[in-house]
C-alpha cells in the first residue's frame, strides 16, 4: 500500500508531522480528521536514492539475505505483505528498498508476488521467479524459498571461492605488468641520454628496447585509444547471437582453461535443473530456465535441441548423448535418475562431484599459474636490465 508523508495541526496549533498508508491522498485526511487533526499538506512518499544508493547495484549476497529472511518470517506465520514491510525496514541497499517497496506494492494492488518480482529482472532470475510461482500455486512458497536460499548460498559459496583463488594471480600480473611499464617509459628515457652521450654502437637487445621504450612514450595515446576502441568492438561483437556463439565455443576449445570453463558450466546445470525439479517445475519448463542460465551459448543451443526431442518423447538421456556436449558422467548419471525416478537427486550428485572437480582443478592450475607468472615477469625485467647494463659495461670496459 502506498504511504504518504503528512504535516497536520492539532486544535492548539501545535504542527505534527508523520507518515501513513492509504490508497489515495482522500484517505490520509480522513484518518488525520478522525484524530482530530487539521491536514495541511499531504504527499506520497518517495524513495531517495542517494549518490551512494544508484551506484551500489543489488548484490547476490543482498538476494540471498532477503530470501533467507523472508523464508523466515513466513514460517513465523507473518502475512507476505507484512514480511516484505519488515525488510524492507531493515534492508540498507537504497535500490534493493525501493524494489522491495514496489514489489509489495504491486501484492497490495492484486499482484502474484512471482509476477510482482518479474518486474525485477535484474535482481531475481528467471529460476528464481518460476521457483516462487510454483510456491505459490502449491502452497508451499516457505520451503521453495527455503531451497532457493540454500542454492544461492551455495552458489555464492563457490563463486567466492573462485573469487579467492584469483585474487593473488591478479595482483601478481597487476604489479608485474605495472613494473614493466615504469622501466619502459621512466628508467629507459633516463638512460637513453646516457646512451646517446656514448657515441658508440649499442647491442641490438639494447636497440630493441629503446625502441619499445619511445614508442609506448611517444604513442601511448594511439596505444589507448587502440586498446579501447578494440575493447568496445569486441563487446559488441559478443553481444550479438553469432558472436556470443562463437565466443563460447572459443573458451570451450582453450588448452587447461576450456575444460575448466566447461566443467563449472555442467555443474551449473545440474544444480539449476535440480533445484527447478525439486521446487516442483516440470522438465520441459525446467530446460527452458537452465538454457537461459548456463552463461554459455553452445550449452544453451544443445539445452534447446534436447527440449525439442523431449516433446517428440525422448527421454532426456538420450538426446544429452547425442548432443556430443555433456561429459559421460552427466548422462550416465541422469539416465540412471530417470530410471529410477530421482532424477533431481542424481543431478544434485552430479553437480557436487563437479564442484569438488572444479575445486581441485582450479587449486592445481593456480599452483602452476603463480610460479609462471613470476618466472615470466623475472626474465623480461632480467632482459630489460641486461639491455641497460651490456652498454654500461662497454663504456667503462668491465668485463661481462
Amino acid at each position: 500500500m502506498p504511504r504518504f508523508t503528512y504535516k497536520a495541526s492539532n486544535q492548539e496549533g501545535k504542527i505534527r508531522q508523520g507518515v501513513l498508508e492509504g490508497d489515495k491522498p482522500e484517505q490520509i485526511i480522513e484518518k488525520l480528521k478522525k484524530q482530530n487533526l487539521i491536514p495541511i499538506e499531504v504527499k506520497e512518499e518517495v524513495l531517495k536514492k542517494g549518490i551512494h544508493g544508484f551506484f551500489r547495484q543489488v548484490k547476490p549476497k543482498d538476494t540471498l539475505a532477503f530470501t533467507q529472511q523472508l523464508s523466515n518470517l513466513l514460517g513465523a506465520g507473518m502475512p507476505l505483505s507484512k514480511s516484505l514491510d519488515v525488510l524492507e525496514k531493515l534492508t540498507t541497499n537504497q535500490k534493493f528498498k525501493m524494489a522491495i517497496y514496489e514489489i509489495k506494492t504491486e501484492i497490495e494492488r492484486g499482484s502474484t508476488f512471482s509476477n510482482a518480482l518479474a518486474n525485477h529482472p535484474k535482481i531475481f532470475s528467471p529460476l528464481y521467479i518460476n521457483m516462487v510461482k510454483v510456491g505459490e500455486t502449491s502452497g508451499a512458497l516457505e520451503l521453495i524459498l527455503d531451497r532457493l536460499a540454500d542454492f544461492s548460498a551455495r552458489d555464492e559459496d563457490f563463486k567466492e571461492y573462485v573469487r579467492s583463488m584469483m585474487v593473488y594471480p591478479c595482483i601478481l600480473i597487476f604489479f608485474g605488468l605495472m613494473a614493466i611499464t615504469i622501466i619502459l617509459t621512466v628508467v629507459i628515457p633516463r638512460f637513453m641520454v646516457i646512451f646517446e652521450e656514448m657515441e658508440q654502437s649499442l647491442p641490438l637487445i639494447t636497440l630493441i628496447f629503446i625502441s619499445i621504450s619511445k614508442f609506448i612514450v611517444g604513442w601511448w595515446w594511439v596505444i589507448l585509444g587502440i586498446g579501447i576502441m578494440l575493447s568496445i568492438g569486441i563487446r559488441g561483437y559478443i553481444k550479438t547471437e553469432e558472436g556470443r556463439y562463437g565466443f563460447d565455443k572459443f573458451k570451450l576449445t582453450l588448452p587447461v582453461l576450456g575444460s575448466l570453463i566447461e566443467m563449472i558450466v555442467i555443474n551449473r546445470f545440474s544444480k539449476s535443473l535440480s533445484t527447478l525439479l525439486k521446487g516442483g517445475v516440470a522438465l520441459l519448463p525446467s530446460l527452458l530456465i537452465v538454457k537461459e542460465a548456463v552463461g554459455n551459448a553452445v550449452i544453451s543451443k544443445s539445452i534447446g535441441e534436447i527440449q525439442g526431442s523431449i516433446k517428440e518423447g525422448e527421454k532426456i538421456a538420450t538426446p544429452l548423448r547425442a548432443s556430443g556436449v555433456f561429459p559421460d558422467l552427466l548422462v550416465y548419471m541422469v539416465a540412471c535418475g530417470e530410471e529410477t525416478g530421482n532424477l533431481e537427486d542424481m543431478l544434485n550428485k552430479v553437480a557436487d562431484t563437479y564442484e569438488i572437480k572444479i575445486r581441485n582443478s582450479l587449486r592445481a592450475l593456480i599452483a602452476l599459474i603463480e610460479p609462471c607468472i613470476i618466472l615470466g615477469m623475472g626474465i623480461f625485467v632480467a632482459f630489460i636490465f641486461i639491455s641497460i647494463l651490456l652498454p654500461i659495461f662497454a663504456m667503462s670496459e668491465l668485463p661481462f
